[in-house]
C-alpha cells in the first residue's frame, strides 16, 4: 500500500513539473514595420523631406522633394516626390552602410515627379553592399514618375577573400515595374584584394524581373571581374521600352518579350550599342547591349466623300489604346460628321469608335448623319425670316423662337410647318420627322380696340411683353378661344426659355441654352411629367439641365430615369427646389421623373456641425448616395481619399450600380471606359490635383479660357493638371485657400464632396 501511494505521488509529480514546462510566455506585440530611407528610419505616417536627417508628419513642398511611408491595406507603400539623396559614407558603420533605401519587408514604390537616390562612393576594407534600392522580399514601382537608383563606386584593396557588390536595384524576390521610368545603374565597382570578387549590377533579383510598361533602363558600369545590366531567375517584358546594358553581358537569365510586336537590337562588342543590329536569340549570352522597343502603327484619317483638313496622323504604340481625335472638321452636302470609323465610312450615324486597340496601322473615315434643311417662309407677311437652318438625324429640331414679321391686322405668335395660320393654331416648337420642312407664320388676329402700353389685343388673342430685372424680356400669348398662354422669354445671353400653358392645365416647356443644349419638359394635365433633352454633338462635356415640375415639396431629392437614344437606361438623383428639378446629364435622352422624392435630413454626423464651411456639400454627396459615413456618427471630413474611391464617386454621380462586392473594381472599369483614368494606382492617396484632372476629363477635357497664375503656388501644379485646374478655377469648383491652390496637398472627403456638388451643379449651365 505504502508503495502505491508513492508511486501516485512520484506521478503527481511529474505531472505539475510538465505542466510548468509547457506553459508558454505570452507572446510580444510584433513591433511597427519600418524602412530607411537616406539613412534615416521612417515609420508609416511619416514624411521626409530631401536633405532632411528627422521625419515629420507634415508633408513638405513639392518642389523641395519628400518621401513618405505608410502602410496600405497591409502594404508597405513608399512615394517619393521628387525625392533626392546622395549618400554620404560612414566607415564606422559596417553593416550595409552604403544603401539609399533599405527595406526588409517587401514593398511598394510609387513614383511622382522626377527621383534619384545614390548610395555613397567607397575605398572600403571590408566586405560590402552598396546600393540605390536594397529590399529583402518583392519590390512592386508604379506610378507616373522617374526613379534614379544609382549603386555608389565601390573599390576593396584591404583584405583579401571579401567580395564587394554595387547595385542600382536589389531585390530578394520579384522586381516588377508598371508603367514607371527606372533608371537603375550600379557603380564602378573594382577589388584588388587576393581572393575578392567585384560584382555590378543595374537590376538584381533572385525571382523574376518584369516590366509592364513605362520606360526601364538597366546598366551595369565598369568592373573588373562582373558587370550585368541585369540579373534575375527569368526577365519578362510585356510592355514598355527596356533598355540593358552590362559590361560582361546586359542579361544574365531568360529572356522573354512580344517577339511579334517588338524591335530589339543586340551588340556583342559594344557596351553602349554603337554597333548594335538585330537581336538573335540563340545569340543572348553573348550580348552586352540590348534594347526592346514596342512596334508603333501609323494611325491616318481620310476625307472619304467628305472635303475638308483632317486630323494630323496619329501613332499607337502597341499595348496602349490610340485615343481617337474628337475633331470633326468635314463637311458634306445634306450631312454633319459625328464621328470616325474604320473600314469604310459610314453614312447612318452608325460605327463612331472613340479608341483603337488593335496593334496595327488604321485609317479613319468619317461618320455622319443626314440632315435635312430646315426654311422659313415669309407667307402673306412682311419682315426677314430667321436664317434656314439643318435638322440632325435623330435629333429634335427646336423651331426658332423669333416672330420678326408683320401683317396688317395680325400679330405674329409663332412657326408651323406646310402652310400658314390666320387663327392662332397650330404652332410647333419642335420638329421631329427626319425630313426638310418649310415653317410658315402663325398668326393671331388683332381687336379693333386699339393697344395699351406693353400689350396687344386682338379679337382671339392677347400679346404682352415685359422687361424683367435680370434684363431678360417675356412676351405672354394669349389665346382667347383656346385659353392657351405662351410665354416666352430671352435672356441676354441669347438662351430662350418657352413655356406653353393649356387650359386643360397641361404644360409644355422648352429651354434652349446658348450652347444649343435643349430640354422639352411636357407636364399632362393629370400632372405627370416627363422631359427629353436634345445635346448637340459639339457639346462633349456632361451638361446641367433644369426640368421645371411642382412636386409640392422643398429642398431635396428626386431620382429619374435616364434613356440614352440606344435604349440604354440609368437612374440618378437630381437636385429639387423651387419647383425645378437640376440634374447632369452625358448627352441626349429622355427622362421619366420617379415618384421617390427625399427631403434633406438634417446630418447624423458629430464631426461636420451645422454652420461647418463643408457641412452642405457633405449633406448634398450624402443625400445623392455618393458617400455614405464612416460610422452612425462620423463622417472624417479630414481623412484622405483614394483614386478608386474617386472613381465609385464620380460613377454613382454618373448613375452607376456601384455598392457591395467588387464595387471598387466596377469603379474602375466604368472610370476607364469613360477615359479617365487608366485604371493604375488604385489604392494610392488622392492629391488634390488628381481631383481636379478627373473632374476635368469627365467633363471632356474642355480647353479653358485662362489660366490660374494668379494662386501664388501656380507653379507648383504638374503640367498634366495645368489646363483642369484653369478650368476649375474658371468655373467656380476651386477657389483656392489664402491665394493657394495646394495642388499637392491630399483631397479630403470634404474637399471632394464640395468639388463634386460644385461640378454637378455648375459645369455647362
Amino acid at each position: 500500500m505504502k508503495k502505491r501511494l508513492q508511486q501516485l505521488l512520484s506521478l503527481i509529480l511529474t505531472l505539475l513539473l510538465l505542466s510548468t514546462l509547457l506553459v508558454l510566455p505570452a507572446a510580444a506585440d510584433e513591433p511597427p514595420v519600418t524602412i530607411q530611407v537616406g539613412g534615416v528610419t521612417m515609420a508609416s505616417g511619416e514624411y521626409l523631406a530631401s536633405g532632411d536627417t528627422a521625419v515629420s508628419t507634415t508633408q513638405p513642398d513639392a518642389t523641395t522633394g519628400y518621401a513618405y511611408f505608410e502602410i496600405v491595406e497591409s502594404v508597405p507603400t513608399l512615394t517619393l516626390h521628387n525625392y533626392t539623396y546622395v549618400g554620404v559614407l560612414n566607415q564606422n558603420d559596417d553593416e550595409n552602410p552604403l544603401i539609399a533605401i533599405k527595406s526588409l519587408v517587401s514593398l511598394h514604390i510609387i513614383l511622382k515627379g522626377t527621383n534619384s537616390v545614390t548610395s555613397a562612393a567607397d575605398n572600403y576594407p571590408y566586405e560590402f553592399v552598396s546600393s540605390g534600392v536594397y529590399i529583402s522580399g518583392a519590390l512592386n514601382i508604379t506610378g507616373s514618375g522617374t526613379l534614379n537608383a544609382i549603386g555608389g563606386g565601390t573599390r576593396n584593396s584591404g583584405y583579401g577573400g571579401r567580395h564587394i557588390y554595387s547595385y542600382g536595384v536589389y531585390a530578394t524576390n520579384s522586381i516588377t515595374i508598371q508603367d514607371a521610368e527606372v533608371n537603375a545603374k550600379s557603380g564602378n565597382s573594382y577589388s584588388y584584394a587576393s581572393g575578392a570578387i567585384a560584382y555590378s549590377y543595374g537590376l538584381y533579383s533572385d525571382g523574376a524581373i518584369t516590366v509592364n510598361g513605362g520606360t526601364v533602363t538597366a546598366k551595369g558600369e565598369t568592373s573588373n571581374l562582373y558587370s550585368y545590366g541585369i540579373q534575375a531567375s527569368q526577365f519578362v517584358i510585356t510592355a514598355g521600352t527596356v533598355t540593358v546594358q552590362g559590361y560582361s553581358k546586359a542579361v544574365n537569365n531568360d529572356l522573354t518579350y512580344p517577339t511579334a510586336y517588338y524591335t530589339a537590337t543586340a551588340d556583342a562588342t559594344n557596351y553602349d550599342g554603337a554597333g548594335a543590329s538585330d537581336y538573335v536569340a540563340a545569340n543572348l549570352a553573348s550580348y552586352k547591349y540590348l534594347n526592346f522597343s514596342p512596334e508603333t502603327y501609323a494611325i491616318t484619317y481620310d476625307a472619304g466623300t467628305g472635303e475638308g483638313t483632317v486630323p494630323t496622323e496619329g501613332t499607337k504604340t502597341y499595348g496602349e489604346d490610340y485615343t481617337v481625335s474628337t475633331s470633326y472638321p468635314l463637311t458634306k452636302t445634306g450631312y454633319t460628321q459625328i464621328g470616325w470609323t474604320t473600314g469604310s465610312e459610314s453614312t447612318d450615324g452608325t460605327g463612331a469608335v472613340t479608341t483603337l486597340t488593335a496593334n496595327a496601322v488604321a485609317t479613319l473615315y468619317p461618320v455622319w448623319v443626314p440632315t435635312y434643311a430646315v426654311s422659313y417662309n415669309v407667307g402673306s407677311g412682311e419682315g426677314t425670316v430667321p436664317a434656314a437652318e439643318t435638322k440632325t438625324h435623330g435629333v429634335d429640331y427646336t423651331v426658332s423662337t423669333s416672330y420678326p414679321l408683320t401683317k396688317t391686322g395680325y400679330t405674329q405668335i409663332g412657326w408651323k410647318p406646310d402652310s400658314e395660320s390666320t387663327d392662332g393654331t397650330g404652332a410647333v416648337t419642335t420638329l421631329t420627322e427626319n425630313a426638310a420642312a418649310t415653317l410658315y407664320p402663325v398668326w393671331s388676329r388683332n381687336s379693333t380696340g386699339g393697344e395699351s402700353s406693353g400689350t396687344t389685343s386682338g379679337s382671339a388673342t392677347t400679346t404682352e411683353t415685359t422687361k424683367n430685372e435680370d434684363g431678360s424680356s417675356t412676351t405672354t400669348v394669349t389665346n382667347k378661344t383656346t385659353g392657351t398662354v405662351t410665354e416666352t422669354t430671352k435672356y441676354p445671353d441669347g438662351s430662350t426659355v418657352v413655356t406653353e400653358m393649356k387650359k386643360d392645365g397641361s404644360v409644355a416647356t422648352t429651354d434652349k441654352q446658348v450652347s444649343g443644349v435643349t430640354t422639352v419638359t411636357k407636364t399632362d394635365a393629370s400632372g405627370n411629367t416627363a422631359a427629353s433633352v436634345t445635346v448637340p454633338s459639339t457639346v462633349k462635356n456632361h451638361v446641367t439641365v433644369t426640368i421645371p415640375t411642382d412636386l409640392g415639396k422643398t429642398g431635396g431629392t428626386v431620382s429619374v430615369t435616364v434613356t440614352d437614344p440606344d435604349g440604354k437606361q440609368k437612374t440618378v438623383k437630381g437636385d429639387y427646389a423651387d419647383g425645378k428639378i437640376n440634374l447632369p446629364v452625358s448627352g441626349s435622352a429622355t427622362i421619366e421623373i420617379l415618384d421617390d422624392f427625399v427631403p434633406l435630413a438634417a446630418l447624423p454626423f458629430t464631426d461636420v456641425a451645422e454652420g461647418a464651411w463643408c457641412h452642405d456639400a457633405v449633406q448634398w454627396a450624402v443625400a445623392h448616395d455618393l458617400f455614405a459615413g464612416t460610422s452612425e456618427t462620423t463622417f472624417a471630413p479630414n481623412a484622405p481619399m483614394t483614386r478608386e474611391m474617386l472613381w465609385t464617386v464620380l460613377g454613382r454621380l454618373d448613375g452607376q450600380t456601384l455598392k457591395g462586392s467588387g464595387v471598387f473594381d466596377r469603379a474602375k472599369g466604368w472610370a476607364s471606359e469613360q477615359g479617365i483614368t487608366d485604371g493604375s494606382n488604385p489604392n494610392g492617396k488622392l492629391s488634390r490635383q488628381q481631383l481636379v484632372t478627373l473632374l476635368w476629363r469627365l467633363a471632356g477635357s474642355p480647353t479653358p479660357s485662362g489660366n490660374s497664375d494668379g494662386f501664388s503656388d501656380a507653379g507648383a501644379v504638374a503640367d498634366y493638371a495645368k489646363a483642369a485646374f484653369a478650368w476649375a478655377v474658371e468655373n467656380g469648383i476651386v477657389a483656392g485657400s489664402d491665394g493657394k491652390l495646394l495642388p499637392e496637398g491630399l483631397a479630403t472627403r470634404a474637399q471632394v464632396a464640395t468639388m463634386v456638388k460644385r461640378y454637378a451643379q455648375k459645369i455647362a449651365k
